[in-house]
C-alpha cells in the first residue's frame, strides 16, 4: 500500500498509531527506515538494535571541535512492541 506523506507522518507519530516523536522519527531515516514498507525488511533484532541505537546516540562534533554528548531518542515501549508486531 502506498502512503502519502502526511500518512506516513500520522502512521509514525500519531498517538494512536507508532507514538514517535518526530525528533525519533527524523532520526529512522539515519537508521533506514523512511517509508512504512520499510519495516518490512527489519526482523525483531533488528528492530531491537535499532532501539538500543536510538537510546544510546553517542556525540556530535560542534563548532569549537568539541564532543557534545547527543540527547537519546524516544522510543517507548509501546512503540517497540507495535513496530514487532507488523507483518
Amino acid at each position: 500500500m502506498v502512503f502519502t506523506a502526511q500518512q506516513t507522518t500520522a502512521f509514525f507519530e500519531d498517538v494512536n498509531q507508532m507514538s514517535i516523536p518526530n525528533r525519533t522519527r527524523l532520526q529512522l531515516v539515519n537508521e533506514g527506515i523512511s517509508f512504512v514498507d520499510d519495516l518490512k525488511v527489519f526482523s525483531s533484532e533488528d528492530l531491537e538494535q535499532i532501539a538500543k541505537n536510538l537510546r544510546s546516540p553517542g556525540s556530535t562534533l560542534n563548532a569549537a571541535g568539541t564532543l557534545v554528548p547527543t540527547a537519546p531518542f524516544t522510543i517507548g515501549a509501546k512503540s517497540i512492541i507495535r513496530l514487532n508486531l507488523l507483518p
